[in-house]
């Protein structure tokens, strides 16, 4: 049943109302995902009541390059970037929300330092654990 707003004398239906933009993602975080090289992406994002159908647009730039570079499209406040490729020593992600033709604020810059751990006296480097993963504040 539409609304029905009145304006005089006489009632007519309610002119739909555009949603706000998709809010801001904050407080990206990565994780690594053992065995596989994956990161997942993770982040906040506190939306308009009543909106629905938000989708979040990824980039990345990875270490040396100048622009970020569209990775994906997700409808969940997480991503996992299953494309990082082998020796990079670091990588930036970016979060933008999109609902229909209405785009959020673009997320602070998520900064991730890739290594690996050095070999300990005597122990082959593959017994030392996973690589390295730590957040860099922008």
């Amino acid at each position: 049943m539409p609304r029905i707003c009145t304006s005089g004398q006489s009632p007519q239906p309610c002119k739909p109302q555009p949603a706000s933009a998709p809010a801001q993602p904050k407080e990206l975080a990565a994780r690594l995902i053992s065995g596989d090289g994956a990161l997942e992406i993770s982040w906040k994002a506190r939306n308009p009541r009543g909106t629905q159908g938000t989708t979040y647009i990824v980039r990345r730039r990875l270490a040396g390059e100048r622009e970020f570079s569209f990775l994906g499209v997700t409808g969940a406040k997480r991503f996992t970037d299953n494309t990082v490729p082998a020796g990079v020593t670091g990588v930036e992600y970016t979060v933008q929300g999109q609902r229909a033709d209405v785009s959020g604020p673009w997320s602070p810059i998520l900064s991730v330092a890739l290594g690996s751990a050095r070999a300990a006296p005597g122990v082959p480097a593959a017994q030392n654990g996973p690589p390295l993963l730590a957040r860099i504040p922008a």
